[in-house]
């Protein structure tokens, strides 16, 4: 089985080519991708770092659900180039682009992996194979990099030609990028990544996205330009000492507010008794940065872990959703650390909203308040002097360390994973480390009963936590989908798919490496791909193994694998019948006049409806109302919802409630609608609204209405 895999692979796979940048073809015209495009993409897209503004990590991608998923297959793959991976893929109208170690990039065809063209950096030798880059900007009719030497490159999408080159940094002074940029409204946004023994503090940048020229700097330190108060938080310690600080992760945006949202890391030396900060809070540390788009002035921040000692960076995609908390409709933003704490916070205002542990044990704080965020921490922990060692949980590897969450918001769920692992710090002499530490020494977290994986799935509105998967080896990213599934991978080889509801393992497949990249979904001509990249496992990764030595997991060979549905899958539905849909004329899953949803070809044909009526035109009527009152806002009233919501006409309809029951959609109704206002609709109210449900989907009205009644709904099956 395993020669038959890897023939498979090698069939499948392409080698690196060798040239700056080589062409297949003749490029195709190019469709720019414009800001429109940005603020919405087309459901079949990936169009960015965790897919969209929101940095949700969310497809609204149906296809493959929870009944079609044991037919996931390989589909192609494509063979990688040495050194450490993590790469998350774009994909644009067909073509993906895909980043390797080393600054290489690759054009490919999204449906067979067909090689297309390539850009390949002269990376200095003394850099090769080390951190990697983890993911790239399209904006515009340009491709940008963020290189490992500290220069931001834009290609032409088309071709791979490099359209221009700045220096933004000098990893000889250990500043570079381990992260890309993203992009929006005419600015190329990027962040630094600051190494020990960084001669300054790191930055974020906007750049002018036709030329390169840099427009404004925000370094992750309070500086000159700073509120006193802010700089004194370093104590005695002057500007110019104020080091590190990394901005290692991509951000997100709010387009409406023209706010970029952007997460900070530790300082060095790592103990403060080196620093010679006492207890100096060291803003902006480990905070959450909310930046002026135009003008990179900070907005509001909150610093999540102040007076680090133990390098704990709260490194994340900050994730935007809007949410109802405590009957108030909020535009939230979602962010977690190494030392396991799930935020939210009001993203126009930084208001706390709450806060949820979610690693079994932690040591960091002495306490959190659960209504302000305010924090007191444990001083216990703060070292005192040298030579001396103390158990930190979560440690040095989190916590949440590279990993990033996802969201679904047709669901309102948050996935976050974190790895329950402690670290014994040893503080040492500067001369011995210049960070001040030795942190080789991890141990398996009290509670977590030696598993080390953990995702957990917390509704996005309280911070209350649904249910926790937990495996004995450390989880990589989630990928959430419309399906009602959650992909995610891990060092012992396995990619597996989860349910959504319940955490329980839905597909799972052993591949030829440790998964080290974000998974990202797409789809091309009706079909829709997952795709993750695997590899020989991170540094991260393999720091953790330690926990886990009956696992063994081979360094293997980098490469991209690519699945999609065996045996003649239908084409790719939505979750929210979009209008725009991957391969289907912008009408299918509305409903038509009548009632009836119109079809095209490629979508899960109509089944008849019953004969005999389950529900009365009045009783149709009055669900109209309130669905128009209580549902509309996201779902639509024409059923054309918003990225929020899933099908609720037509084939994305059909294609979910096939076979199921009209029980199951009264009681998924009753018990998770309205978002934040669950318990607020009678099942009076809730059966009038699947009444009208039903009439929107053909299914003829009868002279009975439709009662809430679980046996007799339970009898009722749709699709038949």
């Amino acid at each position: 089985m395993r020669r038959l895999f890897v023939t498979l692979l090698l069939a499948s796979a392409t080698a690196l080519l060798a040239s700056p940048s080589r062409t297949a073809t003749p490029p195709e015209t190019f469709v720019p991708v414009t800001d429109a495009v940005l603020n919405n993409p087309a459901p079949g897209d990936w169009l960015r770092w965790r897919r969209d503004h929101a940095a949700s990590g969310y497809t609204p991608l149906a296809q493959i659900d929870r009944t079609s998923v044991a037919r996931l297959r390989l589909a192609w793959a494509w063979a990688m180039g040495p050194g450490v991976q993590e790469p998350e893929p774009l994909v644009y109208k067909g073509v993906m682009y895909l980043l390797h170690a080393d600054g290489v990039l690759q054009a490919l065809d999204a449906r067979s992996g067909r090689f297309l063209w390539e850009y390949r950096r002269d990376v200095p030798a003394d850099l090769r194979g080390s951190d990697p880059v983890r993911n790239i900007a399209l904006y515009r009719e340009r491709l940008f990099l963020g290189a490992q030497d500290g220069h931001l490159v834009a290609l032409d999408a088309a071709t791979g030609k490099v359209a221009w080159d700045v220096a933004a940094g000098d990893y000889r002074n250990r500043v570079n990028y381990s992260t890309g940029p993203i992009a929006a409204d005419g600015r190329i946004f990027a962040g630094q990544t600051c190494g020990v023994g960084a001669t300054a503090a790191c930055a974020l940048s906007a750049f002018d996205a036709a030329t390169g020229r840099r427009l404004w700097t925000r370094e992750s330190v309070a500086g000159p330009n700073d509120p006193p108060a802010h700089q004194a938080t370093w104590r005695s310690v002057p500007y110019e000492r104020r080091r590190k600080a990394s901005f290692w992760m991509a951000g997100s945006y709010d387009p409406e507010l023209k706010t970029l949202y952007w997460t900070t890391a530790s300082t060095y030396p790592y103990p403060e008794i080196h620093r010679g900060t006492g207890d100096g809070e060291l803003l902006y540390t480990n905070s959450i940065l909310a930046l002026d788009a135009a003008t990179g002035s900070i907005r509001w921040f909150f610093q999540m872990q102040p007076r680090d000692n133990f390098d704990m960076d709260h490194q994340d995609n900050p994730i935007l959703a809007d949410v109802v908390v405590d009957g108030r409709r909020r535009r939230a933003v979602f962010v977690i650390g190494k030392p396991g704490i799930l935020w939210a916070f009001d993203r126009e205002t930084g208001e706390h909203l709450w806060n949820r542990q979610l690693v079994t044990d932690q040591n960091v704080y002495a306490s959190i308040d659960p209504k302000t965020g305010a924090l007191v921490m444990n001083e216990a922990i703060i070292p005192k002097q040298v030579g001396v060692t103390q158990l930190v949980c979560p440690g040095m590897r989190g916590g949440k360390l590279f990993q990033t969450k996802s969201y679904d918001p047709a669901r309102r769920v948050l996935y976050t994973p974190v790895s329950n692992a402690c670290t014994t710090f040893e503080v040492v002499p500067l001369e011995v480390n210049a960070s001040g530490v030795r942190n080789d020494r991890i141990t398996h977290m009290t509670g977590s009963r030696g598993n080390v994986g953990r995702l957990a799935a917390v509704e996005a509105a309280s911070g209350r936590l649904l249910w926790n998967y937990d495996q004995r080896v450390a989880l990589g990213s989630p990928l959430a989908t419309a399906g009602g599934l959650v992909f995610i991978g891990d060092f012992d080889r396995y990619f597996r798919a989860l349910d959504a509801d319940t955490g329980k393992v839905a597909w799972q497949i052993p591949l030829s490496g440790p998964v080290t990249g974000y998974p990202i979904s797409y789809a091309v001509e009706g079909q829709q791909y997952i795709a993750v990249g695997v590899g020989g496992g991170t540094p991260g990764q393999r720091n953790l193994a330690q926990l886990y030595p009956e696992v063994r997991s081979p360094i293997g060979s980098n490469v991209l694998m690519v699945f999609a549905l065996g045996d003649g899958a239908s084409a790719a539905p939505t979750a929210a019948g979009v209008a725009q849909r991957a391969a289907a004329p912008p009408e299918t899953g509305k409903a038509a006049a009548g009632g009836e949803a119109r079809r095209s070809q490629g979508t899960p044909s109509r089944t008849t409806p019953p004969a005999r009526g389950w529900y009365t035109r009045a009783q149709a009527q009055r669900g109209r109302i309130a669905y128009d009152a209580r549902c509309a806002s996201c779902h639509g009233k024409d059923f054309s919802p918003d990225d929020y919501a899933t099908g609720l006409a037509g084939a994305a309809f059909d294609w979910r409630w096939r076979d199921r029951t009209v029980f199951d959609l009264f009681e998924i109704t009753r018990t998770t609608m309205p978002p934040g206002e669950v318990g607020t609709l009678t099942p009076r109210t809730t059966a009038d609204i699947v009444a009208y449900l039903l009439q929107a989907n053909g299914y003829p009205a009868g002279r009975v209405e439709l009662p809430a009644d679980p046996a007799a709904m339970g009898r009722m099956r749709l699709g038949k």
